[in-house]
């Protein structure tokens, strides 16, 4: 983690930003490893469990995972769940949570596999 970063700083650096923002990661994953956001990125890998159920909980003001980054993932997910008629997919957002896990978090995801995870 510590030499992405430091990668992403010298990335910031080179193109003159003052904070690591969306291009710089970009940046920094096209040089580790090309293609990686185009071909293996959520949107497009996401949707491919739609035969499981799915179930994404994220908190509504967490800098790591933007709701904003989300957004093509859950999109592309559930215009693959609605074609098949598919309805064990749910996206839970946390008002006020950032980056952690909450014990209403906790509790949502136990329910879920006691939903779809019985012998």
């Amino acid at each position: 983690m510590l030499l992405l970063y430091s990668f992403s700083s010298e990335a910031r650096i080179d193109l003159g930003k003052d904070t690591i923002d969306k291009e710089v990661v970009e940046k920094v994953w096209n040089r580790i490893a090309p293609s990686l956001a185009f071909e293996f990125d959520s949107h497009h890998t996401v949707p491919v469990v739609a035969v499981r159920p799915l179930l994404i909980i994220n908190g509504q003001d967490d800098p790591r995972c933007l709701l904003e980054g989300l957004d093509a993932t859950i999109s592309t997910t559930e215009k693959v769940f609605n074609t098949h008629s598919l309805t064990h997919f749910k996206v839970i957002v946390k008002p006020g949570i950032g980056h952690e896990v909450t014990l209403s978090m906790l509790k949502e995801a136990s329910d879920w596999f006691d939903m779809f995870l019985k012998p």
